[in-house]
């Protein structure tokens, strides 16, 4: 048996498909292929005109079959498999790189001729430079076979990365700013030893100092059945960051592929004095949305201010100031459970108040009201008052 070696690298994961476009020009020049009113049996694969019964011809055969499974592939890493191509006619078999899924090239070939009763090896290599749950390509080979003049080659798998996250992304739901709030994640290696942490940093400066970082590794018995080491992190946020959404980008260098992970870490911190309300007040924005009001009519909506926290017992609450002085605004007296102390807070506009345009224009922007405390992380707070009154 002879051995030649035709290398094919596909160099990405997934592309664009080529198609099956394999032209048949060359072969069909000398006019129609076969009788159509004398055809019971449709031939399968392209007919060469020229190629009689007694002729010699090639005839191509894949021994070990046109598709190849190459179960779980590392990430980074490269596979090849061989395509053994058969010569079983009676003629020389040339082979030629067509069309791919992805960008191929074809390597220097010693030869592209199989001869009669000979095998040549075709070699697809893939580099797995993406991490897919699948993947799947093909590349074509062009023979002078008239029976078969393409041949689809495929390979397949799952790309998986030696080192697992989980989970991969972090998320903080309404922490309160003078409370520690932590979180758990995991890192295992598989298929390798001694992978680890070197070092770490958070992408973004403005908050980055309340974060703190941890680690133990995990034993035996925490282990995933594929894992052959790994570590448990605790993320850390300090008390103190301001009120508000936060984003930021936990950055862990390894000692070996892949050395980079990154994990998304996402919340809203919210102050231990905060304000909530019914449908009109959108608590995120501050603002108390009462839109047009009728003269007639008035309007009035309740809000409560809460105050959370250890330090709870000593605060005081008061009224600042309001602009326009049409909105009236009551602070009632307060109220304690065992976690929270709330005030009330009334707020109206009276029956046959003026108009007035106050819905946040150049000309007429929001009233405001100013609530004052003596809360270290919230001494000042604004509630934002969006109307306008008219007939």
């Amino acid at each position: 048996m002879k051995s030649l070696l035709i290398p094919i690298v596909i160099a990405c994961l997934m592309g664009a498909g080529a198609g099956y476009g394999v032209t048949f020009a060359e072969f069909s020049k000398g006019g129609n292929h076969f009788d159509l009113v004398n055809m019971v049996d449709p031939p399968k694969g392209p007919v060469d005109s020229q190629v009689t019964s007694d002729a010699p011809r090639p005839k191509v055969l894949v021994l070990n079959g046109e598709d190849h499974d190459f179960g779980s592939m590392e990430y980074r890493t490269t596979a090849t498999h061989d395509f053994k191509f058969k010569n079983e006619g009676d003629a020389d078999l040339t082979l030629k790189l067509g069309d791919t899924t992805c960008k191929c090239t074809l390597g220097k070939l010693e030869s592209d001729v199989v001869r009669p009763g000979e095998t040549l090896n075709v070699t697809l290599e893939w580099e797995a430079k993406e991490l897919n749950p699948q993947f799947r390509q093909e590349a074509e080979i062009i023979t002078n076979d008239p029976a078969r003049r393409a041949i689809r080659l495929s390979v397949r798998g799952r790309v998986l990365s030696r080192v697992r996250l989980h989970p991969n992304s972090i998320v903080f739901s309404d922490i309160t700013s003078s409370v520690e709030k932590e979180t758990t994640f995991r890192i295992e290696a598989r298929s390798v030893k001694g992978y680890k942490i070197e070092e770490h940093s958070f992408s973004n400066p403005v908050t980055a100092s309340f974060f703190e970082l941890t680690s133990r590794p995990l034993a035996v018995a925490e282990l995933s059945p594929d894992g052959e080491e790994g570590y448990v992190f605790t993320l850390k946020i300090k008390p103190g960051m301001q009120a508000g959404p936060f984003n930021q980008t936990l950055h862990l260098v390894g000692n070996m592929e892949p050395k980079m992970l990154q994990v998304p870490i996402q919340g809203n911190v919210v102050s231990d004095v905060s304000i909530i309300g019914g449908k009109n007040f959108v608590g995120k924005k501050q603002v108390l949305n009462w839109k047009v009001i009728s003269r007639a009519t008035g309007a009035e909506t309740k809000l409560y201010v809460l105050v959370k926290g250890a330090k709870r017992d000593g605060i005081d609450v008061k009224i600042a100031s309001v602009h326009p002085d049409v909105v009236k605004v009551k602070l009632g007296e307060s109220k304690k459970s065992a976690k929270v102390t709330t005030y009330p807070l009334e707020i109206s506009i009276p029956r046959g108040a003026p108009q007035m345009n106050h819905l946040g224009s150049e000309q007429g922007k929001y009233g405001r009201i100013i609530i004052n405390t003596n809360h270290p992380d919230a001494e000042r707070l604004v509630v934002w008052v969006r109307f306008a009154i008219k007939d």
